[in-house]
């Protein structure tokens, strides 16, 4: 998948249920901040530069990120979106409502040692299986056993020694907010607690104006690119 060779990729991974559904955990509180800490943080970044990773289907936590990166793409010219990648195993149900048209433009069956992604449980070491090979930077919001088991197995690796390669919200109730303040783990593997601000802090610079006029220009120059066109279907290997 070209995208993820030639762009700087961040994943967005975080519990899919307790958002806004009548189970829940995350205290609406926290909902509002995530979702602006995540605005200030994806509505600074376009797609001549990065990509998005998530698990694909439109629940909790990714369904913030899927609405803020379609508001953002919607005022990006066609060169400039985001695109969106899918990391999905054999439980997604795509038939089923799970994946919403439209907030990807990418679907990576994920594989794990011999075989396919057959659970969300086997989905951690697929992602990041995928973190390693292309660098990419995954922000954690919240989460359940998939996202404890994702966090586990990134700091096995060291996903996030001295790179500072993972991100865990402190602060929406869940999984990242309790390894966040678990001070000896997250010193011992390198990995980053992050507050709302700290995550508004992480917004890409704009670059200079002269840069910007530059962009604009290329822009005009470039063929135009189908924006219609049906998510391309890969599977990792």
């Amino acid at each position: 998948m070209r995208c993820l060779k030639t762009k700087k990729i961040i994943g967005f991974f975080g519990g899919s249920k307790g958002w806004d559904d009548e189970k829940r955990q995350v205290s609406e509180e926290n909902v509002i901040k995530t979702e602006q800490a995540l605005r200030a943080l994806i509505f600074s970044i376009d797609g001549s530069t990065h990509a998005f990773m998530t698990g694909g289907t439109d629940f909790g936590f990714e369904k913030i990120v899927h609405a803020l990166t379609e508001e953002r793409n919607a005022q990006l010219p066609p060169n400039k979106k985001i695109p969106v990648i899918g990391l999905m195993t054999l439980e997604t149900h795509i038939d089923h409502g799970e994946v919403r048209e439209g907030t990807i433009s990418h679907a990576m069956l994920l594989k794990t040692g011999h075989g396919y992604a057959t659970g969300w449980m086997q989905q951690g070491k697929g992602v990041n299986d995928i973190a390693q090979r292309y660098n990419a930077k995954l922000v954690i919001g919240a989460g359940g056993q998939v996202i404890d088991n994702m966090i586990i197995d990134a700091a096995d690796r060291q996903v996030g020694k001295l790179q500072d390669r993972l991100l865990l919200i402190d602060g929406p109730e869940g999984a990242s907010t309790s390894f966040a303040r678990d001070r000896k783990f997250c010193e011992k593997y390198g990995i980053s607690g992050v507050s709302y601000d700290d995550l508004r802090a992480r917004a890409v610079p704009k670059p200079p104006l002269l840069q910007r006029a530059f962009d604009v220009v290329r822009g005009f120059l470039r063929p135009a690119t189908n924006t219609d066109a049906k998510p391309e279907i890969d599977i990792a290997s």
